[in-house]
């Protein structure tokens, strides 16, 4: 006979909410999503392929995008204050637009 003991579903760790903070200059940094969005394909059967990957640290953010065939890596160096480094993934058009959208001068992501 094969007895079966009841046990408490174990508990799911606390989501750790990932954080960044960072102040650029606008135009070199939509410089680099004008260029990493002709290798974005929306047509993309994966999802994590829309988007772009924002690497901010040491005093620069490094963007980077593929479609798995090509890919584009750009850097901001100038006039990066980076207080929170970190790295995240970003859906790549909604990023353009809003800060394609934003006025003239440094941007704080």
């Amino acid at each position: 006979m094969i007895f079966f003991k009841p046990c408490a579903a174990p508990t799911p760790a606390a989501p750790t909410a990932a954080s960044i903070h960072v102040l650029f200059p606008r135009t070199a940094f939509l410089a680099l999503l004008k260029l990493a969005l002709p290798v974005i394909d929306a047509k993309s059967p994966m999802p994590s392929l829309n988007n772009v990957l924002v690497d901010a640290s040491s005093g620069k953010i490094t963007v980077t995008a593929t479609d798995l065939y090509r890919s584009v890596f750009g850097v901001v160096d100038e006039a990066v204050a980076t207080s929170k480094p970190g790295t995240i993934a970003l859906p790549a058009k909604g990023l353009f637009q809003r800060i394609e959208a934003m006025p003239e001068g440094p941007v704080e992501l």
